[in-house]
């Protein structure tokens, strides 16, 4: 024995491949060149096989002996000469130590070696050719002659010698040596699988860097509105309280003194708004003023801009009826009455001077005010003006909005994001052949001890897998890329870009495997001018989800009107989005039912297809099933912008099967529209069908037969042996699950008289895909992968094709003899007992849970708008034409109130979401509930009602009142407060009765009951003092708070800071608690405080916890705390009970 290695140097790649090679033999047999081949194709990682379709069925060496050896294991002559080879290929080329390369070349040179015979799909010349270039990586000049020297008794290689395909298949239906090769350029890449695995890496990384590297996701809305609040410098120009009294003629105090009310560019800190607010505004500020009688009120807004224009938007508006120009005075943009008569009117003017837009109103129902409102205005207009710090900032042409484009351009990326979720989610959960191959991968045994059934194309769906998800890739990669290079230069010039690079690296692949394969005739359908108006109405659709996406994008940085609260604008923007993804995939569906007509238009035009036809074949019961589609090829431009990325198994059949011929199959007896895609119906009746389906075998080209278990199909597969017509039928097998995929097998076995040896494929983890039965009981050609998947199944298609059509490529040894496992019994359905399948959203089951979910869905959908649930919170609506005026809530009785149209009052039922008409009262703007009695004022007017629910009456009325305010009710008093008289008074709760008053050191303005009497605040001298019950007796708390409103908790009193902008607790504690909004209401039942915030109210609770809830306005107009610590708050026509102690 001779060592044939002895003193030669050989890689690792190549040593281990030679020591698997020798586990793998069986009975000490020696060792040959298949097995040695396929151990090579094993362990070499660095080489392209892909191009090579190797059989792992037995492909024995000549019958030969050799006294050589490899590491004391036998050899046989081919393979020993084939070891030789490669020595002298190594030795003369230098290529030492000896790569996997060489050896390849070496195996496969002789035609006669089993490692020759088991590569499949190619002539010798190209076989060697892809072994030098793909495995080898180079081409060895002068080959043939260094071995034709050396003596070797092998044959050189000649362009006749084949493997695979015979050069001249005279015993095929008119295919030339073209039609082969462009078969095998169809089912192999163009590039070496390492090559797309490298490219599909690089553009997965580069996808992942650009998205996560990008600027967008670090871009945050700095919160400049957050409490506490900092003086402004333009609030220096403001007149006090006494300036103000003295150019108005009426007593005031400052009720309002911070940043401009009523817009959200000093109220929101939506994106476009912040930067707005800090681009073009220096500074702003906001006072407004009411008089100590209650019948006059001033309001006047400055802000200082840092462009030349004026943003009047962002001011107030003043729309006067009637134009009064006053003089003299600064630049003024409008001026005049807006309403106005003897004893009432509300004027206004604004005007932009020192880079500042001033704003001033008065409304008056004081005849004398009224008549003096333009001077006092005109007046007022130039103390501002005076006062006014001058700009000592540049002035700007426009503003930037740096944070709104950056967080309008971070939309297209979260559709990115989103597109790879629409695409990933569904393939996890529900496509069968993704879980077939991880399985496959975690389990799969590439050798066996036993010969296997069938030949595994798996390398080659591999490459094309491959191909498909480094293109994908590719494009996501270069769309984020071309999305960062151009969101600076406006949506629509970026949106145009990221298709367009899409679109055209999608298209060049297609072009270079058009140019490889050349165009294929398909359906004709596609000529239809129904069709193009489905695609038209397809792309329209699409067009509206982009839509929906770009204006949902939008409003997430603008936000829409003033009532509308922010979070509710981003909470329904993100529905948008949501919406436009199954907007985009139903776009498919005008262009779905255009091709369902179109298929049907093509049952009369059968004639003009001069091709012969192809005949599919198939049980009714599978038109459901579906393939996750991954090749590109099928889609036209409608699936691919609506994300079609399913396809029924007929399609795909169809789809591949077109190509040689117009495929027809027959149609379900009453079908009125046949499926948009797939075969072209022909409609038989049950007496006719199967004299007509014997008619259409006879005629077809190519019988094509998806395998199923119902009678009718047993029939035809019998009948299409019994006429001879096996040669040129195909039988697939659809995507089921395996012991279905077996029992059809099965079916098959029984109908052709087969060896069940011959196909069952469990041995090889693998599926059936396609099969060619010769004749009956002949050994069937099985075409086998690891996955059900639609690649493999063009591949298949292809490859069988070829075989029925005289290509000798499937000829492989009969297992017959294996006796591995008993034949399953052949079971077929009854007629009409075949379980039709159906896809898991057109199960009954599923409708059913969703139908029963539905309300759970609607009451989510209805908490993420409005931010509250149905059990946490109800609503109150008055028609668009009506509003509320007040509102209150009875700590006695519990029973809630409100003023409708300030003249109706109406008892507030929650449960039922009504409002129930209790009497008509005078006019009133507050309400106040107590001891089961109501009690209605007017600060304008000087008027409060007594009114009793349980009559349905008013009790009595006052109306010698001026200003009053601060209506406190006990169970046997009222006590009210005059600030123009600096008096608190007491009256009989019964009969309205004066009982008692009594004149304070100060401007009363809001009152709170105590323990011992009530809480009064004096708001121009900033002080909360306390009167007892008989209003004998005044004593200073000792906090100095400019108080505009003031409530009682546990005994604690709490006061908003009219100047602070924040809650504080009177007395000894130190307690603050900031406000977001610049002018809230607070309100107490006595044990629970309410704080109203910017679009939330927050409650604070006797053990500590507070509880925050939503708003579905932005600003309430009242609030009120029921007995159990609900709250009520009032905006507009909507009244809203917000159940907080269901905390």
């Amino acid at each position: 024995m001779t060592e044939i290695f002895a003193g030669l140097r050989v890689t690792e790649t190549v040593a281990a491949a030679l020591r698997l090679a020798a586990t793998r033999r069986s009975g000490g047999r020696s060792l040959d060149t298949q097995t040695l081949l396929w151990a090579l194709a094993a362990t070499d990682t660095v080489g392209d096989w892909h191009r090579l379709l190797l059989t792992d069925q037995p492909a024995s060496d000549p019958a030969s002996t050799s006294v050589h050896t490899w590491a004391a294991v036998p050899l046989t002559g081919t393979c020993a000469e084939a070891l030789a080879r490669a020595r002298t290929i190594a030795e003369t080329y230098d290529l030492l130590p000896m790569p996997p390369g060489v050896l390849a070349v070496a195996l496969v040179w002789d035609t006669a070696s089993g490692a020759a015979r088991a590569c499949l799909g190619m002539q010798h010349h190209e076989l060697l050719r892809a072994m030098q270039d793909d495995v080898l990586g180079t081409d060895l000049e002068g080959l043939e002659n260094l071995l034709a020297d050396r003596g070797s008794s092998h044959k050189q290689p000649t362009p006749a010698s084949e493997i695979g395909p015979p050069r001249d298949p005279g015993a095929g239906r008119g295919f030339t040596k073209s039609d082969v090769d462009l078969t095998f350029a169809k089912i192999t890449t163009r590039a070496p699988v390492w090559l797309l695995r490298l490219l599909l890496l690089a553009a997965v990384g580069g996808a992942l860097a650009g998205l996560l590297t990008s600027p967008v996701w670090s871009v945050t809305v700095p919160d400049d509105l957050a409490p506490p609040l900092r003086a402004q410098p333009v609030s220096s120009a403001m007149p006090d309280d006494t300036a103000m009294s003295r150019l108005v003629g009426a007593e005031f105090v400052r009720t309002q003194n911070g940043l401009p009310l009523g817009t959200k560019l000093f109220d929101s800190n939506l994106a476009l708004w912040h930067d707005t607010r800090n681009e073009a505004v220096h500074s702003a500020w906001e006072t407004r003023w009411d008089s100590t009688d209650g019948r006059t009120q001033a309001t006047v807004q400055v802000i200082q801009l840092k462009t030349k224009s004026p943003l009047t938007s962002a001011i107030h508006g003043c729309n006067p009826a009637t134009t009064t120009q006053p003089s003299p005075g600064p630049p003024v943009l409008r001026a005049g009455y807006v309403a106005h008569d003897k004893n009432s009117g509300l004027y206004c003017m604004t005007g932009f001077d020192k880079q500042a837009l001033i704003f001033i109103a008065l409304r008056s129902l004081d005849g004398s005010v009224v008549a003096r409102m333009p001077d006092s205005t005109a007046a007022t207009w130039r103390t501002i003006q005076q006062k006014l710090p001058s700009p000592a900032f540049s002035v700007k042409d426009g503003i930037s909005t740096p944070i709104s484009t950056a967080l309008l351009n971070r939309g297209p990326f979260l559709a990115v994001l989103g597109l790879i979720f629409l695409w990933m989610l569904p393939t996890l959960l529900f496509d069968r052949a993704t879980w077939q191959r991880l399985w496959s991968f975690v389990n799969h045994r590439r050798y066996r001890s036993r010969s296997l059934p069938g030949l595994d194309i798996d390398a080659a769906v591999r490459a094309q897998l491959s191909s498909a998800m480094a293109l994908s890739a590719t494009q996501l990669c270069a769309a984020i890329w071309m999305l960062r290079l151009t969101f600076k230069q406006g949506m629509l010039i970026t949106s145009v870009s990221v298709l367009g690079i899409t679109f055209i690296i999608g298209a060049i692949p297609r072009i270079l495997h058009l140019r490889r394969v050349g165009s294929q005739r398909g359906f004709q359908v596609r000529r239809s001018v129904v069709w193009l108006t489905g695609i038209l109405l397809g792309v329209t659709a699409v067009g509206f989800s982009v839509v929906l996406i770009l204006l949902a994008n939008t409003l997430s940085t603008t936000g829409a009107g003033y009532d509308v609260p922010d979070y509710q604008q981003l909470r329904f923007n993100t529905v948008l989005e949501i919406m436009a993804i199954p907007t985009a995939i139903v776009a498919i569906a005008p262009t779905m039912l255009a091709r369902r007509i179109a298929m049907r238009t093509l049952r009369k035009r059968r004639g003009e297809d001069p091709r012969t036809p192809v005949l599919l074949l198939r049980s009714f019961a599978d038109d459901g099933r579906r393939l996750r589609s991954r090749s590109s090829h099928r889609r036209a431009l409608p699936d691919r912008l609506s994300l079609r990325r399913w396809e029924r198994f007929e399609e795909v059949i169809a789809a591949s099967l077109g190509a040689h011929g117009p495929v027809y199959a027959v149609g379900q007896v009453g079908e009125r529209l046949p499926p948009p895609l797939g075969a072209v119906r022909r409609q038989f009746t049950n007496d006719e069908w199967q004299n007509r389906i014997q008619g259409l075998m006879a005629e077809a080209s190519i019988i094509c037969v998806t395998l199923g278990r119902s009678t009718a199909l047993d029939w035809e597969i019998r009948r299409i042996a019994e006429l001879g017509f096996l040669p040129k039928a195909v039988f697939v097998l659809p995507p089921t699950s395996r012991r279905e995929h077996i029992k059809r097998l099965a079916v098959l076995a029984a109908a052709l008289k087969l060896a069940w040896a011959d196909l069952d494929v469990r041995p090889t983890g693998g599926w059936a895909l396609a099969i060619r039965v010769p004749a009956v009981g002949a050994q069937p050609q099985v075409i086998r992968a690891r996955a059900q998947e639609d690649m493999g199944y063009d591949i298949a298609l292809d490859l069988t094709r070829l075989a029925a059509d005289g290509v000798d490529l499937l000829n492989l040894p009969s297992l017959a003899a294996d006796d591995r496992s008993a034949t399953p019994k052949a079971e077929v359905y009854p007629p009409g007992k075949t379980p039709i399948f159906k896809s898991l959203f057109r199960r009954k089951g599923t409708r059913l849970l969703l139908l029963f979910n539905g309300s759970a869905i609607v009451t989510l959908l209805f908490a993420f708008l409005t931010g509250e649930v149905k059990d946490t919170s109800a609503v109150i609506t008055l028609a668009e034409s009506s509003g509320w005026t007040a509102v209150a809530a009875d700590p006695d009785t519990s029973h809630l109130y409100g003023i409708a149209d300030a003249t109706r009052l109406a008892t507030l039922d929650f449960d039922e979401e009504k409002a129930s008409f209790v009497c008509e009262i005078e006019a009133a703007g507050n309400l106040t509930a107590g001891g089961g009695w109501l009690f209605a004022s007017n600060t304008f007017t000087g008027t409060l009602q007594a009114i009793d629910p349980a009559d349905r009456r008013v009790a009595w009325t006052r109306r010698d009142l001026p200003g009053v305010r601060g209506v406190v009710a006990t169970d046997a008093a009222v006590y009210l407060l005059l600030p123009a008289a600096r008096e608190v008074r007491e009256l009989d709760r019964r009969t309205g009765d004066p009982i008692a008053s009594r004149k304070l050191d100060g401007i009363p303005w809001a009152a709170a009951r105590s323990d011992d009497g009530v809480l009064v605040s004096l708001l121009d001298s900033s002080s909360i003092v306390r009167v007892d019950r008989t209003l004998t007796k005044v004593t200073q708390t000792g906090s100095r708070i400019d108080a505009t409103q003031v409530v009682s908790v546990r005994g604690t009193a709490w006061a908003y800071s009219r100047d602070r902008h924040a809650v504080v607790a009177v007395g000894g504690s130190p307690q603050v608690i900031y406000a977001r909004s610049q002018s809230p209401h607070i309100a107490s039942n006595g044990s629970v405080l309410a704080i109203e915030g910017v679009e939330q109210t927050s409650t604070f609770w006797p053990d500590g916890s507070v509880v925050r809830n939503r708003l579905s306005t932005r600003h309430a107009d009242s609030l009120a705390v029921t007995s159990t610590g609900d709250v009520l708050a009032m905006a507009d026509n909507e009244v809203l009970l917000i159940r907080a102690s269901k905390r």
